[in-house]
C-alpha cells in the first residue's frame, strides 16, 4: 500500500510539472480583418503570430503562397513600379539630361 502511495505521489508530480508547460489557447479571439491583428484582454492589439507564439508551443515560418504571389504580390509591385516612373500629377518623371 504504501508503493502504491509514493508511485501515485510520483505520479501527480509528474502531471503537474507537465501541466505547467502545458500552455492552452481558447475562447474567442477579436482579429481584424484588415491587419490581422488580435485584440487582447487588457485591448492591447498583437501580431497573430505573436500572440500564439507567446500562448502556445506554436513557431510560425514564413511564405507567399503562389496564388498569393499572383494575386496581390505582383500587381501591387507593378503599381509601385508605374508610381516610381510618373510624377505626383500622373505624368512621366522627367529625366535630367547632362
Amino acid at each position: 500500500m504504501v508503493q502504491l502511495h509514493l508511485a501515485l505521489k510520483d505520479k501527480v508530480k509528474e502531471f503537474e510539472e507537465a501541466l505547467a508547460h502545458v500552455k492552452r489557447l481558447q475562447g474567442l479571439f477579436q482579429i481584424c480583418s484588415y491587419c490581422k491583428k488580435l485584440c487582447d484582454d487588457q485591448k492591447y492589439r498583437h501580431q497573430i503570430e505573436t500572440y500564439i507564439a507567446e500562448h502556445s508551443e506554436a513557431e510560425f515560418s514564413h511564405v507567399i503562397y503562389p496564388d498569393c504571389n499572383e494575386k496581390i504580390v505582383k500587381p501591387e509591385i507593378e503599381q509601385f513600379k508605374r508610381q516610381r516612373e510618373t510624377n505626383s500629377f500622373g505624368r512621366p518623371k522627367k529625366h535630367n539630361r547632362k
